[in-house]
Parts: C-alpha cells; structure tokens; sequence
C-alpha cells in the first residue's frame, strides 16, 4: 500500500478534555475557548501524527510540509519531527523553528541522511512555544501539516493530511451508524471506500484498482499500551464477509497494514466499507486508492479516515 485518519471515543483526559462513552465533554481555558473547534486536521495540542511516509520504498518517496499560524517573534514554535519505523522503533528526529517571517518548513525524506533506504514508516511532529507551554496554550497558535508521496515510474501523487491529537479526542460515531459495542471492542470508525479487483497468487497476478489501509497506535498519552483491533469488511450490498475478519494488535507508535489484494478471504472483485474496531488505545489511519493498470498518468488517491460517516451506499 502507497499509503485518513481513524479516531476512537474512549474514556480519555488529555489536556483538559474528556471523553465517555462516545459523548464528548470539553473544558477550556479561556484563552483556548475560541481554538479548539476548527478542522480537523488543524492542531491545538502540538501534536500530528503521520501514519505512512517513505524513503525510496517500491518507488515511492514522501516530503513533509508542517506550519504555524499566529506566530510572531515572542510566540515563536520549536516543531520536532520524530520517526519510527513499522514496529514503533525510533529511527532519528530533526527540529526547527517556526514564526512570523519563517511560518512552514517543509521535509524531503531521501534528504534525510539517517532514514535508511527503503524506510517505509511513520512520523510524530510536536510543537512548543516560545515560553515552553503547548501549542494552544498560547492565544491564536495553531498548527497544521501534510504529506506528500511521490512515485515518478508510476506518474503518481498522493496526499493526505497530518492527523492532529485534538481531533483523535473529539471524534464520536456519526449519528445512525452502526453502534459500536460488537465483541466488546467500544471503539469504531471506518473506511468508506474500499477497492480489489484482481488475485495473486503463485499462479498469476491481475492487479487493478486496489485499495489499503494503514493504521498506527498513536498512543496520545505515552502510556506504552499496546491496542488490539479487529477489522470487518461490508460489501455495497450490505453483506458482512465474516471469513474475511481479521484481528491483530499494533504496539505502540507501530502500524498495521490492510491490503485486501492479499486476502484470500475476500473475492477477486470487491467494492464496499471496512470497518475497524479497538480497545485499548488510540488508532488513526490513512487509506490509499491506486489502480495498478495506469502508468501514464496520475491514478491514485488518498483520505484521512475520520472523514468518514460509516454508511455503505
């Protein structure tokens, strides 16, 4: 997979918020009465999470653009860029400063001399003001990031959005999805549109529209827990393929990736939901559309899960 967003409602305080039982509960400082409700993927907190970046991976490379609103020269952001690899292993990290007259800063992977070749992993961007609170904190901060994968035998482009922490708290299922307390798991979101067409196997490979799924343990609270999930896939039709469920646990900082092409468990041609289920921690995730049959053009696309309402058409 080339490469969103997955946001679970779990009883959870995290600087100065709560949530219990998919029902959000907000308290606020003044000075952050006015920053907490924008879009999603427009960070309060200083905390962004990455769930796919690449360094010369099956031809894909990824660069990093990161940015800060309303800074001026005594309210300027140190911005670290942590990496880890698929396990939730750290790799390297590198910091910069961000203001008025320098807002964004923006990251080249095969620039990166400590990432190795072929690193397929994740990234944790934190942002700090000048006076060492958290971004939010001071009046008007905010921060924001996206990332881009490039693969130039292919002609393809992907984005998506960096996933900020205070969007992870304030998600709850959308108002008539399908209720999230099956096998115990309180948690759930989904993947809208999920694609195969085609098989391999030792026989052939016929590869068309394909569809994957990343999704990393973002542990928001440094508790060390690992998550365990486990992921159904829905048909258009509404049919719940139960030999195709799967469940695994992500360590924390790790990833899980779902590529459907790989599953025998699901027919050759599919089109329908994924929908994903966890206990234990926070997960996010991105999902990546690429069909395999162009080369000459661009043919891919991507979007942050928590984007999502759950419905199959």
């Amino acid at each position: 997979m080339p490469g969103g967003y997955v946001a679970f409602a779990i009883n959870l305080t995290v600087t100065g918020r709560m949530m219990t039982e998919g029902r959000s509960q907000v308290r606020l400082s003044g000075a952050q009465n006015n920053l907490w409700f924008g879009a999603p993927d427009a960070e309060n907190t200083g905390v962004i999470y990455l769930p796919l970046v690449f360094n010369n991976s099956n031809g894909w490379n990824s660069g990093i653009a990161a940015a800060a609103s309303n800074t001026t020269g005594s309210t300027a952001v140190a911005v670290t860029v942590t990496f880890y690899n698929e396990d939730g292993g750290f790799v390297g990290e590198v910091s910069n400063r961000l203001n008025s007259g320098s807002p964004a800063w923006y990251l080249y992977l095969p620039a990166l001399q400590f990432l190795p070749d072929k690193y397929r992993g994740t990234a944790v961007i934190n942002g700090t003001s000048a006076n060492g609170t958290t971004v939010g904190n001071e009046n008007g901060i905010s921060m924001t990031a996206a990332v881009y994968h490039v693969n130039y035998d292919r002609n393809a482009a992907i984005s998506y959005d960096g996933i900020g922490q205070t969007s992870i708290a304030l998600h709850v299922d959308a108002p008539g999805a399908l209720p999230c307390i099956p096998a115990g798991f309180t948690n759930c979101a989904w993947a809208a549109e999920i694609f195969k067409t085609g098989t391999v196997s030792a026989q052939q490979t016929v590869v068309g529209t394909e569809t994957g799924v990343r999704l990393m343990n973002v542990d928001p609270l440094l508790t060390g827990a690992p998550t365990q999930v486990v992921v159904a896939y829905i048909d258009d039709s509404g049919i719940v393929w139960d030999t195709a469920t799967q469940r695994f646990t992500i360590p924390p900082f790790g990833v899980h990736t779902l590529f459907p092409l790989y599953d025998s468990q699901i027919p050759e041609v599919f089109r329908g939901t994924m929908r994903i289920m966890s206990s234990g921690n926070f997960v996010v995730g991105v999902a990546n559309t690429v069909d395999y049959t162009v080369t000459d053009h661009d043919a891919s696309g991507a979007y942050n899960l928590q984007y999502n309402t759950g419905r199959t058409r």
